[in-house]
């Protein structure tokens, strides 16, 4: 591996990866750092209606080729039911907890 010296790295404030160059880790920061995108996804989520449901579906066992019904997600967010049951239940009980 060879070191560079007098060289400007650049850091990204989110997660911490260090790029070359200033265009690169703007453009990291904007759209491929993983904790942006997850702040994002929150954010979208949180947001979200959940009026587009879909049904995954799953492969059967030892039928490779036959598809069953495995659950619903939001097609906007990609919330499974579960996880929209469980955000409910938070917002219930800290609505019920400041009363």
């Amino acid at each position: 591996m060879k070191v560079l010296e007098n060289q400007t790295l650049y850091q990204c404030e989110h997660c911490g990866k260090r790029l070359m160059t200033k265009r690169g880790a703007r453009l990291h920061e904007r759209i491929y750092c993983s904790v942006v995108r997850e702040e994002e996804q929150k954010k979208r989520q949180e947001s979200c209606e959940h009026k587009h449901m879909e049904m995954s579906y799953c492969n059967m066992p030892g039928e490779d080729h036959l598809q069953v019904p495995d659950y619903e997600c939001c097609s906007d967010c990609g919330m499974t039911e579960m996880e929209i049951a469980e955000q409910k239940n938070k917002l219930q009980e800290a609505s019920h907890a400041s009363k």
